[in-house]
């Protein structure tokens, strides 16, 4: 007898930002997998199974959190990967918004606790993909 953890994956969701986007003509057709990672992904390792992009250009963590609803939950993904970020830290730098990694630590959890029950069962591993480079006590960078 087989047990139903057993079973993999079928129905994958991307979502994010403009990482997570690119390419992708139509936002509101999450079946638009774009010229991205996402489309690498599809086309070679998730071959055969259902893979979604929800990921649209520009969005913080905030409206993420507005379309979570419509471009998360009700796609009913088994596996979710949601890679937000970047904006909320580029904010910080052309507009002036604040986003502190605590609350937005915080919120991102309290939407994966809200995502669909077989993609409830994550890990949670904040990456940078450009680390920004540390100055010494000499002024170096590192």
């Amino acid at each position: 007898m087989t047990s139903s953890t057993s079973v993999p994956p079928r129905r994958w969701l991307f979502t994010g930002d403009s990482i997570t986007e690119w390419g992708r003509t139509d936002k509101r057709d999450p079946h638009d997998l774009g010229c991205n990672y996402v489309r690498l992904l599809a086309e070679e390792h998730l071959a055969g199974q259902t893979v979604l992009n929800t990921g649209i250009g520009g969005d913080r963590l905030a409206d993420l959190a507005e379309r979570w609803q419509r471009d998360v939950v009700a796609l009913a993904p088994d596996v979710l990967s949601v890679y937000i970020g970047i904006n909320d830290t580029w904010r910080h730098y052309d507009e002036g918004v604040v986003s502190p990694v605590p609350a937005f630590a915080q919120r991102l959890r309290e939407l994966l606790v809200h995502s669909p029950p077989l993609a409830r069962r994550w890990s949670w591993y904040p990456r940078s993909c450009c680390p920004m480079p540390r100055r010494t006590a000499t002024g170096m960078r590192t």
